[in-house]
């Protein structure tokens, strides 16, 4: 999207003008009407899906659309991009100035595996340190097609052990980590939830892709013109994970079973997403092998509001997972 193409958006955005379109009411929940507006002006433009893009152009695409509908996040400290080395993937470090004996946040971004990157989460992060603060470390995991399973799902383990051996040489406190992943980055924070249990504090999938093997009714409901089309997910797929058994746990969080001992896991979940019901029946799951668990449903919300912040409800819902990992990391309490 080009600078006036941009700025048209947005202007868009803040006159009211979307929330004009007719009311859109699915299992007794209402979206929200400037994101119900939003996707409409999708459909009448004839906006492209992601994956229609290729590479590159899904990745540039998703980049700028983010640009456009997420507000700028202020924080007060440094950034550092450290390269990769040895197993440990390419990571970014948010400090904020004035934290005392801060904790970390370790943030899994999402983007369909293929097209998020450290720039794309980059106001999330910022945002997280600012509130919490605490050291934000975000993975800047191998993506797909250059890169397949389990890359992205082995790089992810690499960046939360890392800092769970070496959090003092890092400036902060490693008894104090929360990993937080959306969408794709939701899949691989269960896949860290499960692999190192009671030494994180808590894990806080977003809207994750938790079952890439059933078909759910929220899968069916919302398959085309709620902002994550069937074929966006299936292209996903692809892409991450060719010829891997869909029921695969690393893949599938939901189809794994060893949940037992797993620290706390706190899920976000949004009334309008393909996604939705997949991450209702994970909690089921989790509440059967007796997890702390907590939800939290945003029911008049769509896929990828985290990064709509200049919608205020999806600022205000950003702003409260924002607010609830504030509160593990900055918990004394294991």
């Amino acid at each position: 999207m080009d600078a006036i193409r941009k700025h048209t958006a947005r202007a868009v955005l803040s006159s009211g003008l979307l929330k004009l379109s007719a009311p859109v009411r699915v299992d007794g929940r209402r979206l929200d009407p400037t994101i119900a507006g939003l996707l409409k002006l999708g459909q009448v433009t004839n906006t492209p899906s992601f994956e229609k893009l290729g590479v590159e152009g899904a990745r540039k695409a998703y980049l700028e659309f983010i640009r456009t509908f997420e507000a700028p996040a202020e924080f007060r400290g440094s950034e550092e991009d450290i390269a990769r080395r040895e197993s440990v993937p390419r990571h970014r470090i948010y400090r904020p100035h004035h934290a005392t004996s801060p904790g970390f946040i370790v943030y899994l971004h999402g983007g369909a595996f293929v097209m998020g990157d450290l720039e794309t989460h980059h106001h999330m992060c910022r945002a997280l340190a600012e509130r919490a603060q605490a050291i934000v470390v975000a993975a800047d995991y191998r993506r797909p097609p250059e890169h397949e399973f389990p890359a992205a799902y082995d790089d992810c383990l690499a960046l939360v052990d890392h800092v769970l051996q070496h959090g003092d040489e890092l400036g902060g406190d490693a008894n104090r980590v929360v990993v937080i992943g959306d969408s794709a980055g939701g899949n691989l924070t269960l896949g860290c939830a499960r692999e190192f249990k009671r030494d994180l504090r808590a894990a806080i999938p977003i809207y994750p892709a938790s079952d890439a093997m059933t078909e759910t009714p929220s899968r069916k409901i919302f398959a085309e013109g709620f902002g994550l089309d069937r074929s966006l997910t299936s292209w996903a797929v692809r892409m991450y994970a060719p010829g891997v058994a869909l029921d695969d746990p690393r893949l599938s969080p939901s189809h794994a079973d060893d949940w037992k001992r797993c620290c706390h896991i706190h899920v976000v979940t949004a009334g309008f997403d393909p996604l939705r019901d997949e991450g209702l029946a994970l909690i089921q799951k989790l509440g059967k092998a007796r997890v702390s668990l907590s939800h939290r449903e945003h029911v008049s919300l769509s896929h990828g509001f985290i990064h709509m912040t200049r919608i205020p409800t999806c600022a205000a819902a950003t702003s409260e997972i924002c607010d609830v990992a504030s509160d593990w990391v900055n918990s004394q309490k294991k």
